[in-house]
């Protein structure tokens, strides 16, 4: 089990960064694994996988990296932030977090990670615009391909 900062220990990014990497992609798995029956998210591993891979993906976009360290954090602390605002205790918070990074390395060894990226990658240039909406859209067509392609890996392997 990994030992958690506080919240004040991690590292911070600017209000624009935190917008463009971290808000919408967590509005957008949030809101997805509510529809699927999980309103705090912490239950629906492939939505928090998802928000994992979309932070970290958008985190690379950003061009200079004077908050690398942030940036490079930035899913993890999201992930926290889901975990801890459920409630859970912070020794389940560390475990919840462990198991999503070993979840996450193994989906990635295996290829199934990359589904989605197109999408969420062509969410970049709308959040640098400002252009919210067609960001969502992006972002949201990326997370469901995602959680689609990891619910069929789970199925394919347990058969």
């Amino acid at each position: 089990m990994s030992e958690l900062p506080a919240d004040e220990d991690f590292p911070q990014l600017d209000p624009v960064r935190y917008q463009r990497v971290v808000a919408l992609p967590l509005k957008v798995n949030a809101a997805i694994a509510a529809r699927r029956g999980d309103a705090a998210m912490i239950n629906d591993m492939p939505a928090m996988l998802t928000l994992m891979r979309q932070i970290n993906l958008l985190a690379g976009c950003c061009g200079d990296m004077r908050d690398e360290l942030a940036l490079a954090l930035a899913a993890r602390g999201a992930c926290v932030m889901a975990l801890r605002e459920a409630g859970l205790p912070e020794t389940a918070v560390a475990d919840c977090l462990d198991a999503l990074e070993r979840a996450s390395e193994q989906l990635a060894t295996e290829g199934v990670l990359e589904a989605g990226d197109g999408d969420t990658l062509a969410a970049w240039p709308a959040l640098q615009a400002g252009l919210r909406e067609e960001a969502e859209k992006w972002l949201n067509a990326g997370a469901l391909t995602l959680i689609d392609t990891i619910e069929q890996w789970e199925k394919n392997r347990a058969s």
